[in-house]
C-alpha cells in the first residue's frame, strides 16, 4: 500500500473540498476496419495486465488515502455497438458526466464497433492518469493489434532497481545515470521506439520522455475526447 503522490493528493482534494469536473477523464480511439471481439478482449486484458494505474485501487485509512494494486485476472470486457460516430459521441458526453466512485474501480476500458471500423472508450479518474494517460494506452492497444510489444514503464523500473516509478518522476533523480541511459535507449529502441541520450537528458520526467517517443498518429488512428 502506498501513500497518494502529491498531484494524486492535489487532485483528491480538489474533488472533496472544491468541487468541479476536473475528476474524470474521458476519450475514445477509433479504427477502420474489422477485428474480432476475442482480439479486442485480449487486447484491453493485457492493457489492464502490463499497467499498474490502470488496476490501481483507492483507500480510505486513519492514516488518510492509500492506493493499492490489485492482482490482474483476466475477464470480459462490456462491448458496445454504435450506427454512427455522433452516436458514440452522444453516449461518450452523457457517460464522462457520470462521476467515478473514488473508491470503486477508477479505470473502465469499453470496446466500441461501427458497421466500418471499431476502437476502444475509456474513462479514468484523474488520479491515475490525463491526457497524456490516455494517449499511452491508445499507443499501447495500437502496438498490441500489430503484435508489437508495447513499451511499458516495468522497463524502467527494472533498468533503475526500483518498486514503483511515477510519470512525474525524474530518470536521474531515481538514480539513472549515463550507462542507464544507455541500458534505457536499448530497452526502448527493443520496442520499436528510437531516441538518444540528448533527448533522456533532456526530458526532465518520465512523462515527458514517453510524449517524445509518441507516434500516436501512426496508421491512421484517431483518438477523440470527450471531457466533463
Amino acid at each position: 500500500m502506498y501513500d497518494l503522490s502529491k498531484p494524486q493528493q492535489s487532485v483528491y482534494d480538489m474533488e472533496k473540498y472544491a468541487g468541479g469536473a476536473i475528476s474524470v477523464i474521458c476519450g475514445s480511439v477509433i479504427y477502420r476496419g474489422a477485428r474480432t471481439q476475442n482480439e479486442l478482449e485480449h487486447a484491453v486484458n493485457y492493457l489492464y495486465q502490463i499497467n499498474d494505474a490502470l488496476r490501481m485501487h483507492i483507500i480510505c485509512t486513519e492514516e488518510g488515502m492509500k492506493q493499492t494494486v490489485e492482482k490482474f485476472i483476466s475477464g470480459s470486457i462490456e462491448m458496445l455497438n454504435f450506427a454512427t460516430k455522433g452516436e458514440l459521441d452522444v453516449y461518450a458526453c452523457r457517460y464522462a458526466r457520470e462521476p467515478i466512485d473514488i473508491e470503486g474501480k477508477i479505470c473502465e476500458i469499453k470496446i466500441i464497433f461501427f458497421n466500418d471500423g471499431y476502437g476502444l472508450l475509456i474513462k479514468m479518474h484523474h488520479l491515475i492518469g490525463d491526457a497524456w494517460t490516455m494517449s499511452l494506452v491508445c499507443s499501447q492497444f495500437n502496438s498490441i493489434l500489430k503484435g508489437e510489444e508495447p513499451i511499458a514503464y516495468s522497463s524502467i523500473e527494472s533498468i533503475l532497481g526500483v518498486g514503483r516509478v511515477g510519470i512525474l518522476d525524474n530518470f536521474f533523480d531515481l538514480g539513472g545515470d549515463s550507462l542507464k541511459a544507455v541500458e534505457l535507449i536499448a530497452r526502448i529502441e527493443e520496442n520499436g521506439y528510437y531516441t538518444d541520450t540528448r533527448t533522456i537528458f533532456s526530458c526532465d520526467t518520465v512523462k515527458e520522455l514517453a510524449e517524445a517517443l509518441m507516434e500516436l498518429l501512426s496508421s491512421g488512428l484517431q483518438i477523440l475526447c470527450h471531457f466533463q
